[in-house]
């Protein structure tokens, strides 16, 4: 796998005056112009010796008060100093792309149906629901309103519900508020960001499954963070686990319990030490999680979020 090969203090200050700009313009000097800050963040996913540990916001960082894959669920995930935000990318009627999570708006709007049903000035017109299926104040933002409001002050990865066939759409808007730098992604999107002028030593990308990888000197050089999940409380994979920390980061889900067999959010709610502590004590060095503020408590507590000072833009 690659490792961060430039200084970040000679970046730092190339690039300080990027933290001054507002969070929703950047300049187009170049297709790498993160704020230190972000810099910061993609150093630390180039490198498996670093003890800090990452956190990813699973649909934001989302609450009663801040429903899933919505603005204030992003800024939110700011304030508390999430390291990127996982969102979904959905395809509306005329072709336009909207965030919403599952293939129907029931279940967090007042609409009725497929997104694919609704244009997307009437799905932004909408209104969210809570958790318990209340009405709110919010309405679901379009993917270029959440690009704004992430420009310059947190990284991002973007889980297209829409399939491979709306990447080059989705990548197109990114690359044009000048924001591909900021993009964490799989695999499959990596030659978008490359094209674009990126380099692998700028860009983080999230590998396979551990088990389907198979050994670590199988993981593509290219790739910063391999996958371990989907795996029994019974049966862990920690033999494997053990051969791919020295040479990689990890990601686990512990969003939900049953994708990490046992050790989730759910379980740490009651024994973080059982659940957050047992992944981070079998090499996991990034999570993808629905509490990240908890997730994050704890692993200061454990001095496992220290990173050097750098001056952030919010």
């Amino acid at each position: 796998m690659k490792h961060f090969t430039f200084a970040f203090s000679t970046l730092a200050l190339a690039l300080g005056a990027c933290s001054t700009n507002s969070p929703d313009t950047r300049p187009s000097v170049s297709p790498f112009d993160l704020p230190p800050h972000l810099a910061r963040t993609v150093e630390i996913a180039h490198d498996p010796t670093d003890p800090y540990v990452l956190i990813e916001a699973h649909r934001g960082c989302f609450s009663a008060e801040r429903p899933e894959n919505t603005l204030p669920s992003l800024e939110h995930c700011i304030t508390i100093g999430a390291d990127w935000i996982e969102i979904d990318v959905a395809l509306t009627k005329d072709k336009q792309l909207v965030l919403m999570h599952d293939k129907t708006v029931d279940r967090t709007t007042t609409l009725s149906g497929k997104t694919t049903q609704y244009t997307l000035a009437e799905i932004t017109n909408a209104t969210i629901l809570d958790d318990a299926g209340n009405p709110t104040n919010l309405t679901p933002p379009s993917l270029s309103d959440a690009l704004d409001l992430m420009a310059n002050r947190i990284m991002f990865r973007l889980d297209l519900k829409c399939g491979n066939g709306c990447l080059d759409q989705v990548y197109d808007m990114v690359e044009a508020k000048g924001l591909l730098d900021q993009a964490v992604v799989p695999e499959r999107a990596r030659r978008r960001l490359i094209s674009a002028g990126l380099t692998d030593d700028q860009i983080i990308v999230v590998g396979s499954n551990i088990e389907a990888i198979g050994s670590p000197d199988q993981i593509p050089a290219h790739v910063d963070h391999v996958q371990v999940k989907d795996f029994k409380a019974d049966n862990p994979p920690i033999e494997l686990m053990a051969q791919f920390e020295p040479e990689t980061r990890m990601i686990a889900f512990p969003y939900s319990d049953d994708r990490s067999g046992g050790h989730g959010d759910k379980a740490s709610e009651s024994d973080p030490d059982s659940g957050w502590g047992w992944l981070v004590d079998h090499g996991i060095d990034m999570f993808l999680t629905d509490h990240p503020d908890a997730a994050i408590a704890y692993l200061e507590s454990r001095g496992l979020r220290n990173r050097e000072a750098v001056s952030s833009t919010n």
